[in-house]
């Protein structure tokens, strides 16, 4: 398939953000997280403070790998799904909130958005390296197993129940969100980091005044492709989320195969290309960038607009571009 890339900038319009002129050091981090690529930049007021701003960040990675990764032995997730349908697993609050939206999420998409799709991911080998393609039949056997009304979440006890034996669910369509919020919790409360950069993959997350510059610039990046699409300058703390069919994905005979699917099929969601979400850090309820990419534009769209400190990009399969109603108002795009 011929894929037509679009260059486009977008800024957010608004003030003049002054250097701060605290700022003496700058360093660059690279480090690894779940296998993905992630890159730290800090400004700060000395070597020292550079340095314990990139262990927080560095630490509080690793803690939620550790604990939600579905791979990992003992994490949370790998706990849930061991017991599904024997018996129900006591979870700590995190969990319990994250749960809590996944059932959110999963209400306002009208069964869109399912953690249980976990159950169809592994048939296609996603997380094993060893990629297949199931057959209709194959997933037949499973689509009983997928559904996240059969997750009993019993709030007062603080504990979970997967009622149907062999439900599987995975939480990395959220963790990105989760580990940005986490992360701008414990950058405020450090006071070190006088301004950050922190990418993980394609997604950004920015924090403090622009050290350079009056804007921050974030790039988005092509669907597949390692040059940018778009440049976002914006003068307001904020997190960019990426959705992207050429990630985690793997072409059979000349067909794609992503981990998007569609709840009643288990085949991979046909809607877009890519998504490409803007949430301030002002956002209330946070929405996985994922949820766009199994919803019609129109459907997608709506949840974007209906909630406020968010906008939102879609690139169609046919190359359509789909803009959130609060994207010319607040972002300029600008076609060369």
């Amino acid at each position: 398939m011929k894929i037509k890339i679009f260059f486009l900038v977008f800024w957010m319009l608004g003030g003049v953000s002054a250097f701060s002129a605290q700022i003496e050091d700058v360093k660059i981090y690279q480090l690894a997280w779940k296998g993905t690529p992630v890159s730290i930049t800090v400004w700060a007021r000395s070597a020292a403070d550079c340095e314990a701003v990139f262990a927080v960040c560095r630490d509080e990675l690793g803690r939620l790998e550790q604990h939600y990764a579905s791979y990992r032995q003992g994490s949370i997730v790998n706990r849930l799904n061991q017991q599904a349908g024997r018996q129900p697993v006591s979870i700590d609050a995190e969990t319990m909130g994250l749960l809590q939206k996944a059932g959110h999420w999963h209400e306002q998409t009208e069964g869109a958005f399912d953690i249980t799709l976990a159950s169809y991911l592994w048939q296609y080998g996603f997380g094993q390296d060893d990629y297949r393609v199931p057959s209709e039949l194959r997933l037949a056997q499973f689509k009983s197993l997928v559904n996240f009304n059969y997750i009993d979440i019993r709030t007062k006890e603080k504990e979970v129940l997967f009622r149907r034996d062999g439900m599987q669910i995975e939480l990395d369509s959220m963790i990105i969100n989760h580990a940005f919020k986490r992360l701008r919790m414990l950058l405020k409360k450090s006071k070190k980091a006088q301004s950050l950069r922190l990418s993980i993959g394609k997604n950004s997350l920015v924090y403090g005044k622009p050290p350079q510059g009056d804007v921050w610039e974030v790039p988005l990046l092509a669907p597949g492709k390692n040059n940018h699409v778009l440049a976002g300058l914006t003068e307001k703390n904020g997190n960019l989320f990426v959705a992207d069919i050429y990630e985690n994905s793997f072409e059979k005979k000349g067909k794609r195969y992503h981990v998007y699917l569609d709840v009643k099929t288990g085949r991979p969601a046909a809607y877009h290309q890519a998504a490409y979400l803007w949430q301030d850090e002002k956002v209330k309820q946070d929405l996985p960038v994922a949820v766009l990419m199994v919803l019609p534009a129109e459907k997608g769209l709506n949840l974007v607009n209906e909630n406020p400190n968010m906008e939102c990009v879609i690139i169609g399969s046919d190359n359509t571009l789909y803009f959130s109603e609060g994207w010319k108002k607040t972002l300029k795009v600008r076609f060369p």
